[in-house]
C-alpha cells in the first residue's frame, strides 16, 4: 500500500468515528432531554397536586369553621334562653331567697331546665350550699366538720380504766370489757360508733381479726357520717381497717370489696373530707384495688376457675366506680 492509499484509509476511519460519536452524543442528549422534561413535568404535577390539596384543606377548614360558628351560635342562644328563663323564675323569690327556700327553688329549676346540672348558693359570708349532688370535698368558704362527737356524758372513770388497760398495761381483753361497759351506758349513736372503733382497734392489737372486722362492720351500721377521730371520719377509718385486715389475713377478694366500698363512699360524698384527704384516699384505694385485681387474676390463672366469679365481681365494680 502506498502512502496515498494509507492516508485515504485513515481519513475514512476518522469520518466514521465522527459519525459514530455524533450519533452517540445525539442519543445521550435526547435521553437527557427526556429525563429533564420528565423531572420538570413531575415537579409541575407535584405543585399542582399540592395546590389542589391546599385548596381542599382550606375549603374543609372553612367549612369546619362555619359549622363551628353555627354550633357555637346555637349553643350561645340556647344558654341565653335558659339564663333568661332561670332569671325570670328567680324573680319570684327575689325578696326572700334564702338557704331555707333554696332546696324548693332549686327543685323547680331542675324540673323545668334539662341543661341545669347543679345549682349552688353563696351567702353573704361566703359559705357555699349545693342543691343537687354534694361536692367531693369541703370547698373554700364551707364550714369545717365537727370533730369527735361523744354527745353523751362519758363515764370518765370507766373510760380512764379502758385507756389504761389498752395503752399502759396492754391488757386488751380488759380494755375491750371496759369499752363494752361504757357502750352499754351510752345511747347516742355517734358515741357508740366511737367506742366500737376503739373496740375494733383493741381486737386488732390482740390479733383477733374476725372480732375486729365484726366491730368495724357494726360501727358502720350506726355511725353518723360526721363522727370523726383525729379529724378523719370513722366510716373511712372502718373501711380502711376492714380492707387492711382482710389483706393481712390473705383474703384478697374481701379486701378488694372493702376498698371498693370505701372508694364508692368517697365518690358519693358520704363523708366530709378536706381536698387533700379526698385525693389521698381515692388515689390509695384505686392503687390497692388495681393491685388486688391483678393478683386475683394471676391466682385464678394458676389455680383454675375457682375464684373467677370473685375476680369478675370485683373487677366489674371497680370499673363502675373508677
Amino acid at each position: 500500500m502506498n502512502q496515498t492509499s494509507f492516508l485515504d484509509a485513515a481519513f475514512d476511519r476518522s469520518l466514521m468515528n465522527i459519525k459514530l460519536n455524533w450519533q452517540r452524543r445525539a442519543v445521550i442528549i435526547l435521553a437527557g432531554s427526556l429525563v429533564f422534561l420528565g423531572v420538570v413535568l413531575a415537579i409541575f404535577a407535584s405543585r399542582d397536586a399540592e395546590s389542589e390539596r391546599l385548596l381542599t384543606e382550606r375549603a374543609t377548614e372553612e367549612e369546619q369553621r362555619r359549622c363551628a360558628d353555627i354550633v357555637a351560635g346555637q349553643a350561645e342562644a340556647t344558654l341565653s334562653e335558659t339564663e333568661e328563663r332561670v332569671g325570670r323564675f328567680l324573680q319570684r323569690y327575689r325578696e326572700n331567697l334564702n338557704e331555707g327556700r333554696f332546696a324548693e327553688v332549686s327543685k323547680g329549676i331542675f324540673e323545668s331546665e334539662e341543661l341545669i346540672e347543679e345549682i349552688f348558693l353563696v351567702d353573704d359570708k361566703g359559705h357555699i350550699a349545693f342543691a343537687g349532688a354534694k361536692p367531693l370535698f369541703i370547698l373554700p368558704g364551707e364550714e369545717k366538720r365537727s370533730g369527735e362527737v361523744p354527745a353523751e356524758p362519758w363515764n370518765s372513770e370507766l373510760l380512764t380504766r379502758a385507756k389504761n388497760a389498752e395503752f399502759q398495761k396492754r391488757n386488751y381483753p380488759e380494755a375491750i370489757a371496759s369499752y363494752q361497759k361504757l357502750m352499754a351506758e351510752t345511747f347516742e349513736q355517734g358515741s357508740k360508733a366511737f367506742i366500737l372503733a376503739r373496740i375494733g382497734r383493741c381486737h386488732l392489737k390482740s390479733k383477733n381479726s374476725q372480732k375486729a372486722i365484726e366491730a368495724y362492720k357494726k360501727m358502720l351500721e350506726i355511725c353518723p357520717p360526721h363522727v370523726t377521730a383525729e379529724d378523719i371520719p370513722l366510716g373511712v377509718i372502718a373501711w380502711s381497717q376492714i380492707g387492711n385486715t382482710y389483706l393481712r389475713d390473705g383474703n384478697k377478694e374481701k379486701a378488694a370489696e372493702a376498698f371498693l366500698e370505701l372508694r364508692q363512699g368517697l365518690l358519693d360524698s358520704k363523708w366530709r373530707l378536706t381536698e387533700s384527704q379526698f385525693r389521698f384516699y381515692t388515689k390509695d384505694t384505686k392503687a390497692r384495688i388495681k393491685a388486688l385485681i391483678n393478683e386475683l387474676d394471676t391466682v385464678g390463672k394458676k389455680h383454675g376457675q375457682g375464684i373467677e366469679a370473685g375476680i369478675a365481681k370485683v373487677g366489674f365494680r371497680f370499673h363502675c366506680v373508677a
